[in-house]
């Protein structure tokens, strides 16, 4: 009967540190590494085991643009953070923003922040690339964020992979400190 508790107790904490979270492809938060793979092959995406903390590179296409995406995972093998970066053309960018956003919001609701601008010289009227190459320099942001549910979408200055969605589960913050930490005795 304890074991039964325990377990009510353990999926009771599990589902409440979910509420409200975004997930991608509906993978739970908390997930093993096993289950990550196997939601993400069964959507159609291939997957590649990365390193020895068993982050996981997976690729595929939404919205008929080709993807990779990083899922990374704890000590004790919980994934934390979901990443899904967009390779597409510097021209169409903006529309791929537009469209991701679109979904999400669908999805998760108005979002509680958003920053698209740029700072002189540059303009939002500026060519696709322009705006990138801006945004590269620190001179403006295009991004929209819903910091409640752990997620937001950008457009980065990176000219390979120009829209990134970040997923961040509720064991994020932990496990980012934990991996900043490593190595730094060596200072």
């Amino acid at each position: 009967m304890k074991t039964i508790a325990l377990l009510f107790f353990a999926f009771l904490f599990v589902s409440c540190a979910n509420a409200g979270r975004a997930t991608f492809a509906e993978i739970p938060w908390g997930s093993d590494r096993q289950g990550v793979e196997k939601i993400l092959e069964e959507r159609g995406f291939s997957t590649t085991p990365l390193d020895e903390e068993l982050d996981l590179l997976f690729t595929g296409k939404l919205l008929g643009h080709a993807v990779t995406g990083w899922a990374s995972f704890t000590p004790d093998y919980q994934v934390a953070v979901i990443l899904i970066s967009f390779q597409a053309d510097l021209t169409e960018a903006f529309d791929v923003f537009d469209r991701v956003e679109k979904h999400l919001e669908e999805k998760y609701g108005t979002p509680e922040k958003q920053f698209k601008f740029f700072d002189p010289p540059y303009r939002t009227t500026d060519s696709p690339t322009k705006r990138i190459l801006a945004i590269a320099a620190d001179c403006g942001m295009w991004a929209t964020f819903w910091p409640q549910a752990g997620l937001y979408v950008k457009v980065a200055g990176n000219p390979i992979n120009p829209v990134v969605i970040h997923y961040e589960g509720p064991l994020w913050s932990q496990e980012s400190d934990r991996r900043k930490a490593i190595g730094a005795e060596n200072f």
